[in-house]
């Protein structure tokens, strides 16, 4: 995990690492929503952000939820990759993570140990 010295630092398609307050711990989660930022989901698991299509490869199992979202300034939206089994934005009490919450960035992943990659960039 890389830390982040400067919060401006977090993109769209990160994964990060932060405190959940609500269920005091630390979780890892992407970031799908930045401050400011509209996000729409969609029932086929599809997600618009200010209004443009979000392309996600790596999401592979839908649970067919959908909503809109509005992400206030200095707080996050974040959805795990296995959105039918994932607890995350849209069924946390708080759908957003403050950016003080925020503990790092994930730079390399070492397991399952057939999908070991190191995260050069996000884009």
């Amino acid at each position: 995990m890389a830390r982040i010295h400067a919060r401006h630092q977090v993109k769209r398609k990160d994964i990060i690492a932060f405190y959940s307050q609500e269920y005091e711990m630390v979780m890892i989660k992407r970031v799908i929503g930045l401050p400011g930022d509209s996000v729409t989901i969609q029932y086929d698991a599809r997600i618009c952000t200010n209004g443009e299509k979000f392309q996600e490869a790596y999401v592979h199992f839908s649970n067919n939820q959908s909503g809109k979202l509005n992400v206030p300034k200095h707080q996050y939206m974040l959805l795990g990759d296995n959105r039918k089994y994932s607890t995350d934005s849209r069924s946390w009490a708080e759908p957003f993570i403050a950016e003080k919450d925020i503990l790092g960035k994930a730079v390399f992943r070492v397991y399952p140990f057939r999908r070991m990659r190191y995260f050069a960039s996000q884009d």
